[in-house]
């Protein structure tokens, strides 16, 4: 919509620049959070996958000491 009053001549092309400059920076902030967040649903699957490897080999190998 900016581009449109832009070419018109109703908007400045420093504030332009600048509005587009904030939606990158915002585009980037939302993107790193993202990429957190996927790196944490990895690591808890992965931690998930190893627990029920971990209960299936106690289930197969039983610990001697135990009654």
């Amino acid at each position: 919509m900016l581009i449109i009053y832009f070419a018109a001549g109703m908007v400045d092309p420093a504030e332009l620049l600048g509005r587009m400059e904030e939606q990158v920076v915002q585009a980037k902030q939302e993107a790193s959070t993202r990429k957190e967040i996927l790196e944490k649903m990895e690591k808890w699957m992965s931690a998930c996958e190893e627990e029920g490897w971990l209960e299936d080999y106690n289930k197969v190998w039983p610990s001697q000491g135990k009654m």
